[in-house]
């Protein structure tokens, strides 16, 4: 997609945008990711509890597939998180954020650019990281006290990749985390980390 595509699409979906929020007051914008079925609004957390939009849809009404959800503790400006984290389910109807496992090829993950449209623009990011995790480990990190404790989280978790990337973020740079489970015996995560590379508007 051009960058004149991306600033059509972002001047139509504004409406859209707005009236999300009239749905929920919590929605604040729309993921698509490239060479997925992934094109879901997304929400943020109630503060202090990101278990809520696991068995709730976007109109708060109780649902199993749940929604795709900010952790409460990012800002919706995207562009103020040093780590967006966005959460959702691996539907086995290959719903919500089941297709985000087509990352495990290298196909998917040299060429599925993630876009995030927000009343602030869309954030385009470029996946520079792929690999499953424990839940205990530090993927889901927002809150850093430093550039070097920044800057050492992005090398610990491009480390960590199924697949190597000629991206390699600063600590200057925003990045977003996409994180499903692997509906696997062992309890993972499967994990997918891009860095912002452009906000068109």
């Amino acid at each position: 997609i051009t960058t004149e595509d991306l600033h059509t699409l972002y001047t139509r979906m504004l409406p859209s945008l707005e009236a999300l929020k009239n749905i929920n007051s919590s929605a604040f914008g729309w993921i698509k990711v490239e060479g997925t079925r992934v094109d879901y609004p997304v929400v943020r957390s109630p503060r202090g509890n990101n278990d809520y939009y696991l068995t709730h849809a976007l109109d708060l009404t109780y649902s199993d597939s749940g929604s795709i959800f900010m952790d409460y503790s990012n800002n919706t400006d995207l562009s103020k998180n040093r780590n967006t984290c966005l959460y959702g389910h691996n539907m086995n109807d290959g719903t919500m954020f089941q297709t985000i496992m087509n990352f495990r090829t290298v196909s998917q993950f040299r060429n599925g650019r993630i876009y995030v449209y927000t009343t602030d623009g869309i954030f385009v990011y470029t996946p520079f990281s792929v690999y499953d995790a424990v839940p205990t480990d530090s993927f889901f990190k927002v809150d850093f006290e430093s550039d070097e404790e920044f800057s050492e989280f992005l090398t610990e978790i491009r480390d960590k990749s199924l697949f190597r990337s000629t991206t390699v973020p600063k600590s200057t740079d925003t990045v977003i985390t996409l994180i499903t489970c692997t509906n696997t015996l062992i309890d993972k995560r499967f994990v997918v980390h891009g860095v912002l590379s452009d906000i068109v508007r």
